[in-house]
C-alpha cells in the first residue's frame, strides 16, 4: 500500500492566489479544518516557499516530493510525510486521481487495505 500511495502523483491547488509573502486560498467544498467560503492566508517564506514554487512548475508524486525534503532539508522519513500530510490537508496540494491515471481496481485495493468493512459493503452491493 505504501508503495502505491507514494506514486500517486500531487499538484498544487488551483484555487490558490500567490504573492509574494501570502499564499490566500479560498475554501469551496469540503475541508477538514474550514467552513466553505471561508479564507486561509497562509505565509509564503521557507519551506512552503519553496514546495509552491516546486509545484508552480510541475506536478510531482509523493516520493519525488518526500526524496527532495529528506535530501535538501536533511528531514527524516516521517518528518517529511507529515509535511505533506499537513499540505494535503489544509488543500494547497491535491491527490491527482483520476480514471485514466488509474485503473478501478487499484483504487479498490487501496480502499479494501483503507477499510475491510467498506469493501465489503461495496462488493456486496449493501447501501
Amino acid at each position: 500500500m505504501a508503495e502505491k500511495f507514494q506514486s500517486l502523483n500531487i499538484c498544487l491547488n488551483p484555487n490558490i492566489i500567490i504573492t509574494n509573502n501570502n499564499l490566500t486560498l479560498n475554501i469551496v467544498g469540503e475541508h477538514p479544518f474550514r467552513r466553505e467560503g471561508e479564507t486561509i492566508y497562509i505565509s509564503n517564506t521557507g519551506l512552503t516557499k519553496e514546495i509552491i514554487k516546486k509545484f508552480q512548475e510541475k506536478t510531482a508524486n509523493i516520493y519525488n516530493l518526500k526524496t527532495y525534503l529528506i535530501n535538501s532539508k536533511e528531514l527524516s522519513e516521517i518528518e517529511s510525510l507529515n509535511i505533506i500530510k499537513d499540505f494535503l490537508n489544509e488543500r494547497i496540494l491535491y491527490l491527482e486521481i483520476y480514471p485514466n491515471n488509474f485503473s478501478t481496481q487499484h483504487l479498490e485495493e487501496i480502499i479494501f487495505e483503507l477499510n475491510p468493512k467498506y469493501m465489503y459493503f461495496l462488493k456486496n452491493q449493501i447501501y
